[in-house]
């Protein structure tokens, strides 16, 4: 029985290995958040990442209810660190806005998401 213990770590290890090739960045965090609800407009949309995203690959698109284009070609930058990047944002009026992103990771995979939140009005 312990001669198999080697070829099964070594089994075991070439698995894990071989799942970590093939990750891509997930967002884990987004300001504002999906389907957040807010009370004040925003002054910039970060998403962040569970690994690093070429930023000069990455591209962030805001638009409105009617998929009219709020910002678009806005220079991405990364905000906190290499995981994480965004734009800053004009003066949003009341209503839902929609974030639309494509990033690549550093393991050279295109990753694209949607999300949508709102702005109430305050009065």
């Amino acid at each position: 029985m312990f001669n198999n213990y080697p070829k099964l770590l070594l089994l075991f290890l070439l698995l894990l290995v071989n799942v970590n090739a093939y990750a891509h960045a997930i967002l884990e965090y987004s300001e504002p958040a999906r389907r957040a609800i807010l009370y004040r407009a925003p002054e910039q949309v970060v998403l962040t990442f569970n690994e690093a995203v070429e930023v000069e690959f990455s591209k962030i698109i805001l638009m409105d209810d009617n998929d009219n284009v709020v910002v678009k070609n806005q220079k991405v930058r990364n905000i906190y660190n290499k995981n994480s990047i965004g734009i800053a944002l004009p003066e949003l009026s009341s209503g839902t806005y929609f974030v639309q992103f494509q990033v690549l990771s550093i393991d050279g995979h295109k990753v694209k998401g949607r999300y949508k939140f709102i702005i109430k009005d305050n009065n």
